[in-house]
């Protein structure tokens, strides 16, 4: 089996393609606990870099530090290095029978959905990373081991690879695979392991390279492959820049992300740091996988309103102005999303997508009445609006203003035309373009350009305003009264009548038995559509959280009363509750109920509710990174008593 290793070859950073690699951490940047570890003999768990494990069952003495040792002239300042430092207690030359060490990163199930494992469609995987190794031995090049677990299937597969005392790039493809899916959810399902030292029962048998296998494991690694393996010397290791990717080719430009968006990955980190560069995202639109439900996953017996109800981002406006109004609805998610129907053998096979939004109409509504004044003016619409400091760089009302692209996937009883709108809310100018749905209930991608708004320059009339408020909004029309609908579709940007908006559109949702979903939302900067931009589900909730939190329930126990001994107390006790991102403005805050109880001192932990405390009493101040619930009186309070606080179902808003 031919060595995949490149040596030297031209390398770089790319800031702006944000999200291809998998692994977390892969430039060892971020190291919350410390930056070293003493000698030992023991050694599994996180040592040092955010997110790398190291798993050892070998009795040698060792030493882990992240070094400012990197290959010179790429994007890395830091590497992962585990030294062996030598003869020590065991006797023998290599480890015995049931001994490995391995450095290895996991990654969870709901981030790797895209690659559609377990399909007909399941996707290669390409490994890119360098490596060095120091020992007596090391000048000509050293064989070792890296190999990819499934944890949801038992199987895996191995790849022999070499590196030397300089530092070397490494490429490995791994191959698809068409069995056994990963699972939905946040628990590990991929481990990627860089075996350092095995025994027999691990290297006994023939490397598993050419397909994915069940796990045996006497086929994971081969005596010829180790590294660290000879405990009579003086051996070391050296990883960095590891990048792992959809597809058979390695981007040669690592992905370079600031430190603190790396923190935030590894569980650290609240506020973004003001030297951080801007990070800017292909898509537009927050949510358009239709990920994160932190509200409810289905609202029925919905008559008006311009509410975010289920689905995070995704606002559902109704208006009911006229006659009967616009009818009663449902929203919910849905598992029903788009497969490609263009496989052999018409095997059908997922986008990548895991639900999707699914809005029913239960009882009619009134879309006609009204013909000759227009006067009918109810409405459905889905939309989703975008702040005003994430759209500076498309220069709306400039000479250079950019063009835009949205695509999305939908599905539809009603096979006709639908209109979607583009609204700039701050110069009142709006853009409708029509799509059609060409076969009822099945799902098809829609293409829609969007051209640049110029407006001959007038920047005082057409540009966004660069702050956290509404600047843009894309609707999606599925009910419209004949106050939208009797003009002409006002297919160029400008202020236009209401007529206009939805003219001709003869999609309108109108049947009980009707129905529309959507998923795969994208708007991005350009006149072309490029595939949808898949994140990691941490990703997409922090994104969410700048407008919604769903904290839940919370008890502190207090050390004792916080006012002095004496009279009637005000101040009980606190709850502080810190943000897991800076939120759009400071948030509304609801809280589903809130207790008071104080410890009677006659039994350890018995807790007596208190009938006095109240929000108004206590209260809270919050701003948009934390807030703080206050518990309020209690008359005959004993300075050093225990109270115990509690508050349920507390939500956080900063919609736009």
């Amino acid at each position: 089996m031919a060595i995949q290793k490149i040596k030297s070859q031209a390398v770089g950073f790319s800031p702006q393609n944000i999200g291809k690699n998998l692994i977390i951490n892969g430039a060892m940047n971020v190291s919350q606990k410390t930056s070293s570890s003493g000698a030992g003999t023991g050694g599994s768990g996180f040592h040092l870099a955010d997110k790398w494990e190291t798993t050892k069952t070998i009795y040698s003495k060792n030493t882990h530090r992240i070094v400012a040792d990197a290959p010179s002239g790429y994007p890395f300042a830091n590497s992962y290095e585990i030294n062996r430092i030598g003869p020590d207690d065991d006797s023998t030359s290599n480890p015995n029978t049931t001994s490995f060490w391995t450095l290895s990163q996991k990654i969870n199930g709901q981030d790797l959905q895209h690659l559609l494992k377990g399909t007909s469609n399941a996707k290669q995987l390409t490994l890119s990373f360098w490596s060095k190794f120091g020992g007596n031995d090391a000048s000509n090049g050293v064989n070792y081991t890296v190999e990819l677990v499934d944890l949801d299937n038992n199987r895996q597969i191995s790849k022999r690879v070499e590196t030397n005392t300089d530092w070397t790039r490494n490429v490995i493809t791994f191959p698809a695979d068409t069995t056994g899916a990963f699972d939905n959810d946040n628990n590990p399902s991929l481990q990627i392991n860089w075996w350092l030292a095995t025994g027999s029962n691990y290297n006994s048998g023939t490397l598993n390279e050419s397909a994915w296998a069940s796990t045996t494991d006497a086929n994971r690694s081969s005596p010829s492959h180790l590294t660290l393996s000879r405990l009579n010397e003086a051996r070391s290791f050296n990883l960095t820049g590891v990048q792992l990717e959809v597809g058979e080719v390695a981007d040669p430009e690592f992905e370079v992300e600031p430190y603190q968006t790396t923190l935030r990955k590894c569980g650290g980190g609240i506020t973004p740091s003001s030297d951080a560069p801007p990070i800017v995202n292909r898509n537009l639109l927050i949510n358009g996988g239709m990920d994160i439900w932190q509200r409810s996953t289905s609202v029925t017996n919905i008559t008006g309103g311009t509410e975010y109800r289920t689905v995070d981002r995704w606002e559902l406006d109704i208006v009911d102005n006229f006659g009967t109004g616009a009818g009663t609805w449902t929203m919910a998610r849905s598992t029903d999303v788009p497969t490609n129907y263009n496989e052999p053998n018409d095997n059908p096979s997922s986008e990548g997508f895991k639900y999707s939004t699914k809005i029913d109409m239960t009882a009619t509504g009134d879309q006609v009445t009204g013909q000759g004044n227009n006067s009918n003016k109810n409405l459905v619409k889905l939309q989703q609006k975008i702040e005003g400091q994430n759209l500076q760089h498309i220069s709306k009302g400039y000479s250079n203003a950019k063009p835009l692209t949205l695509s999305f996937w939908v599905k539809s009883t009603n096979a006709s035309n639908f209109v979607v709108t583009f609204t700039d809310p701050t110069n009142n100018r709006k853009i409708s373009k029509e799509y059609t749905i060409n076969v009822a209930s099945t799902w098809e991608k829609k293409t829609i350009l969007i051209p640049a708004d110029t407006v001959n320059n007038n920047f005082g009339t057409a540009t966004i305003d660069n702050d956290n408020t509404s600047g843009f909004t894309v609707e999606f029309w599925l009910f419209a009264g004949l106050g939208y609908i009797s003009g002409t579709l006002a297919t160029s940007w400008g202020s236009h009548a209401d007529a206009d908006l939805a003219g001709g559109m003869l999609g309108s949702l109108t049947s009980t038995t009707d129905e529309w979903s959507i998923t795969g939302v994208q708007l991005e900067v350009g006149d072309t559509a490029s595939g949808f931009e898949f994140e990691p589900y941490e990703t997409v909730l922090r994104k969410c959280q700048r407008y919604y939190v769903d904290v839940g329930d919370i008890t502190l126990v207090t050390a004792a009363a916080l006012d002095t001994d004496g009279g009637a107390g005000t101040n009980m006790g606190f709850i502080q509750i810190p943000f897991p991102t800076e939120m759009r403005a400071n948030p509304s805050i609801s809280i589903g109920s809130q207790a008071l109880y104080r410890w009677t001192g006659s039994q350890p932990n018995q807790y007596v509710q208190q009938t006095t405390s109240l929000l108004g009493n206590g209260g809270y101040t919050i701003n948009n990174k934390q807030c703080a619930i206050r518990f309020g009186t209690y008359a005959n309070r004993t300075q050093g008593i225990s109270f115990r606080c509690v508050a349920t179902g507390i939500t956080l808003e900063s919609e736009l």
